[in-house]
């Protein structure tokens, strides 16, 4: 909750609308899901997710993270 953490934030949410707008303009927005993950938020978890076994059951995900 510091003034640099505030602007840490604005920053990464602007390239976040940058890479948006950039899919938007490819035309590729109806095949794109994003998935916006964090592991500095410092606060204790409820929920832990596996994106990576999803992926994997789909044949989304290929290399070393495969297995």
């Amino acid at each position: 909750m510091s003034p640099a953490s505030f602007t840490g934030m604005s920053l990464l949410d602007c390239e976040r609308e940058t890479h948006c707008d950039a899919v938007q303009r490819a035309g590729l927005s109806a095949q794109t899901t994003y998935i916006i993950v964090s592991d500095h938020g410092f606060r204790t978890i409820s929920i832990k997710i596996h994106p990576n076994v999803m992926l994997r059951d789909k044949g989304l995900l290929m290399g070393a993270d495969a297995s």
